[in-house]
């Protein structure tokens, strides 16, 4: 599964912006995908976002920020990287040999 991602800042804060199918921006699926998103966004919060008409434009475990993030942000504009969640996470850390 692909996913669109793009890393954000907002009042000194960076975050993840996610655009999953509509499906997938609510609780459950929502917070399973955000699970496999994080091993690709160690230590930053994810915020899945749509733009389809009729759904429920965002969801996240800060659910009041999101939105209130939502309202300025512009999907258009972002800096989007494809994850490809069958791979896994990139590892930089040194190894021990």
């Amino acid at each position: 599964m692909n996913i669109e991602c793009a890393i954000i800042e907002f009042k000194g804060s960076r975050l993840v912006v996610a655009l999953p199918d509509s499906s997938y921006v609510r609780p459950g699926v929502g917070d399973d995908l955000i699970k496999r998103l994080q091993p690709h966004y160690p230590a930053l919060p994810i915020m899945l976002v749509t733009d389809e008409p009729g759904a429920v434009p965002v969801y996240a475990h800060f659910q009041a920020a999101a939105v209130a993030i939502l309202a300025q942000l512009d999907l258009a504009s972002l800096d989007l990287e494809t994850i490809d969640l069958d791979l896994p996470a990139y590892d930089d850390t040194e190894l021990p040999f």
